[in-house]
């Protein structure tokens, strides 16, 4: 299997990029790290501000790209999604740089990216799964050891922590 080459008309990536021109070939994480990183471009931001036609089609390009993910994709790699969001909430909600930073929190803490997701993604705790949280929490602080090892920071207390926590705080009955 032979690799065709491009078309004689195509720059290579390599030459896209060193002209400042974005290869279209990106993911919406990728475009929405590419925004972040151009706002501090000045020269980028001028050219934007004076109707640049090349410029003002790459914004648009890389937010509508950008836009088309999953924010929660996004926080979880670290990049603060580009599309702007009411927040619904009245601040009670994390905003988009609390929630990269939480993820980079716990990760060191040595929090499985599972538990993470389930925390911003407003995933709901069962009946079920409440009422074991409930019992787990209650039966590990009257264990003397489990409760040093969470003081201690060990990774496995914490995250069996949070997960009990995230089970008896975030459960809504039905209504």
């Amino acid at each position: 299997m032979t690799d065709t080459p491009p078309p004689a008309w195509a720059p290579p990536i390599a030459a896209a990029t060193d002209l400042g021109i974005t290869p279209i070939m990106l993911t919406p994480i990728e475009a929405a790290a590419r925004l972040k990183q151009l706002e501090t471009d000045r020269e980028w931001g001028d050219r934007l501000s004076r109707g640049d036609v090349q410029t003002t089609e790459e914004f648009t390009r890389l937010t509508a790209l950008a836009a088309s993910g999953n924010p929660i994709d996004q926080v979880m790699a670290g990049v603060e999604p580009a599309a702007a969001t009411l927040d619904e909430t009245n601040g009670s909600r994390a905003s988009a740089r609390d929630q990269v930073a939480f993820v980079a929190d716990q990760r060191e803490r040595g929090i499985p990216d599972r538990m993470i997701r389930e925390v911003l993604s407003d995933l709901k705790p069962t009946l079920e799964q409440h009422r074991i949280g409930k019992e787990n929490q209650r039966a590990r602080f009257a264990d003397a050891a489990w409760v040093e090892r969470l003081k201690a920071g060990d990774p496995l207390a914490t995250a069996e922590f949070l997960s009990n926590s995230w089970a008896i705080g975030c459960y809504e009955p039905p209504s």
